[in-house]
């Protein structure tokens, strides 16, 4: 995406983890229904373990050279499509922010020690969920369209 992300320290204060909506047993993280004490506002964290999301996208490939998922690039996206172009079908990106605690990675294992925590990921809070959910409601309809079928609409209007 050309993007830079500054990664800013987690602020206890600011940031009230109401319940954690998810699981993400994939990579070892979930997400998260925060309140933000400062404007009252509902918010999302995609919260994803350091030994997942290293400290940087060059690490993680070098990390997970076949991984397919790549998180920085999405972080990457969703700050350059909230930014950049202002698309109101993209939920607002609060930023990145790392946050101290005892994770696990994608395996179920300890981290090492040298990578304790998470990053979280803040967006906007978008009631009924997110693409993808609204994406598996639609098709559970409609059993012959593929999530490509039912998205193009959409991402086409987006990236216009």
């Amino acid at each position: 995406a050309g993007s830079t992300v500054v990664v800013q320290e987690w602020d206890w204060s600011r940031f009230a983890v109401l319940e954690v909506f998810q699981a993400a047993p994939r990579n070892g993280g979930h997400v998260e229904l925060l309140q933000d004490a400062q404007s009252k506002e509902f918010l999302v964290a995609k919260v994803m373990p350091l030994c997942w999301t290293c400290a940087d996208h060059e690490t993680f490939v070098k990390t997970y050279p076949g991984e397919t998922e790549m998180p920085w690039r999405d972080v990457c996206i969703t700050q350059y499509l909230d930014q950049r172009l202002g698309e109101p079908h993209v939920c607002k990106f609060l930023g990145i922010f790392r946050r101290l605690s005892k994770g696990q990675d994608a395996g179920g294992r300890p981290c090492d020690a040298l990578q304790e925590g998470e990053h979280c990921l803040v967006l906007s809070y978008c009631r009924g969920g997110d693409l993808f959910t609204w994406l598996e409601r639609s098709r559970s309809i409609d059993v012959v369209a593929s999530r490509e079928q039912l998205a193009r609409p959409l991402i086409h209007q987006t990236l216009k």
